[in-house]
C-alpha cells in the first residue's frame, strides 16, 4: 500500500473524493445489513455486490487524493472510471497481500452470483467477508483517517453466517452435478488457498471464537462467576487450554482425503465391483464411523457445534489410521460394506 501522502489538488477533485468517500460508506453500510438480515435467504451474494461498491469507491477517492481527478477515468473514455481489479493494482504495490487475496475472492463471488447463486455460498464464504469487512474498517482508516464506528457501532461489525460445515453430500442430493462440481471447486479452492497461503491470517480468512478465562483479579474481568455446588449449570475448570482442531484437524471430507492419501502412500489398490483403483469414499466413511461409534467417543471425533446448531464434527489422526488399517486388512470395498453393515 503506497504511503498516505496527498498533494493539494483542485477543489472539483476534492468534492469527488469527498462524496465518492461518503457513497463508499452508504454501500458498506448497505453491505452489512444485508449480511446481517435474515430473511434474505442470498445475503453472501448481495453482501459482496455493495461490498465490493464500497472498496471501488474507497480506492477511488484515495486515488484521487493521491494523484488527481483523472488517475480514476480512462484516457480514451473520460466518462468512464475504471474497475474496481484496476483500483486494486493502483493502489497496492504488493499484489500477493492477504488483504489483495481476500477482496479477489469476493470479487469473483460478485461476478460470478448474477448466474450462479447456490446457499451454501454462506458457509463458503462467510469467514472471507468477515475478514473484507474488518479490512475495510482499518483502510478507511489508514486512508482516509476516518472510523466506522463514527457511523456505525463495532459491534456491527461482526457479521452473522452460519457455522455448521459444509457436507458434500447434502450438496450432492440437492443440486445437479454440474453445480456441485461448481460448488465443490470453488469450496476447495478457497481452503487449498488458504492452508497454502495464509493459514492464520486474519486479514484474508477470519472467524470469531468466545473463550472465558478465569481471574482473580475483579478489574480485569468482564464477567462475574461464582461455584455453587448444588447448580444444575455444571462446567469444568481446566489447568491448560488443549486447542480440539490441534487434536481433531480433519473434516469429514478432509479425513476422506487424509485416508486416500494414506493408502495411495502403502500402495493399497482398492477394489469396487471388479474394478482396481477405486477410491475410499464417503459412503464407507460413514460406515466405520458408525462401526466404532466415533461421533460418541472422544479419542476419534469432536462435536465444535454449539446448542440448538447443527452438529460439526472433526475427526483425529487415531480416527483416520484406524480407517486405514480397516480397509488395508481389507481393501475389497464390495466385502468390506459387507462386512460392516453386518455388524452396525
Amino acid at each position: 500500500m503506497p504511503e498516505n501522502k496527498y498533494a493539494i489538488h483542485s477543489e472539483n477533485d476534492k468534492e469527488l473524493a469527498k462524496r465518492l468517500l461518503e457513497k463508499s460508506k452508504e454501500a458498506f453500510l448497505l453491505s452489512i445489513e444485508l449480511m446481517n438480515k435474515p430473511t434474505i435467504k442470498y445475503r453472501s451474494e448481495a453482501c459482496s455486490i455493495f461490498l465490493c461498491n464500497a472498496w471501488e469507491l474507497m480506492l477511488k477517492s484515495h486515488l484521487i487524493k493521491k494523484h488527481d481527478g483523472k488517475k480514476i477515468f480512462y484516457t480514451d473514455n473520460p466518462n468512464r472510471t475504471i474497475s474496481l481489479e484496476q483500483c486494486v493494482r493502483f493502489s497496492f504495490s504488493n499484489l500477493k497481500d492477504p488483504i489483495v487475496q481476500n477482496l479477489n475472492q469476493i470479487i469473483d463471488l460478485r461476478n460470478t452470483n448474477t448466474h450462479f447463486i447456490v446457499e451454501e455460498y454462506e458457509l463458503i464464504y462467510g469467514s472471507l467477508i468477515q475478514a473484507c469487512v474488518n479490512n475495510y474498517s482499518n483502510l478507511l482508516f489508514t486512508l482516509h483517517q476516518e472510523r466506522t464506528s463514527d457511523f456505525l457501532p463495532d459491534n456491527f461489525l461482526l457479521i452473522s453466517a452460519p457455522r455448521q460445515d459444509f457436507n458434500e453430500e447434502e450438496i450432492r442430493v440437492k443440486y445437479p452435478p454440474e453445480t456441485v462440481e461448481k460448488i465443490i471447486n470453488r469450496n476447495n479452492s478457497i481452503n487449498s488457498f488458504y492452508e497454502k497461503n495464509t493459514e492464520g491470517n486474519a486479514k484474508y480468512s477470519q472467524s470469531l471464537n468466545t473463550n472465558f478465562y478465569i481471574t482473580k483479579k475483579k478489574s480485569q474481568a468482564d464477567i462475574s462467576v461464582s461455584i455453587d455446588g448444588s447448580s444444575n449449570s455444571k462446567i469444568q475448570k481446566i489447568n491448560q487450554v488443549v486447542h480440539p482442531r490441534n487434536k481433531f484437524p480433519y473434516t469429514h471430507n478432509r479425513a476422506i482425503d487424509a485416508i486416500n492419501n494414506k493408502l495411495a502412500k502403502d500402495g493399497v489398490s482398492l477394489v469396487y465391483k471388479d474394478r482396481h483403483g477405486s477410491r475410499f469414499n464417503s459412503y464407507h466413511w460413514q460406515l466405520i464411523i458408525q462401526f466404532h461409534d466415533m461421533k460418541n467417543n472422544q479419542e476419534f471425533s469432536y462435536d465444535e457445534s454449539r446448542p440448538l446448531e447443527n452438529s460439526r464434527y472433526y475427526y483425529s489422526q487415531k480416527a483416520v489410521d484406524c480407517a486405514v488399517e480397516i480397509v488395508t486388512n481389507e481393501p475389497n470395498l464390495d466385502i468390506l460394506i459387507e462386512k460392516l453393515k453386518e455388524k452396525i
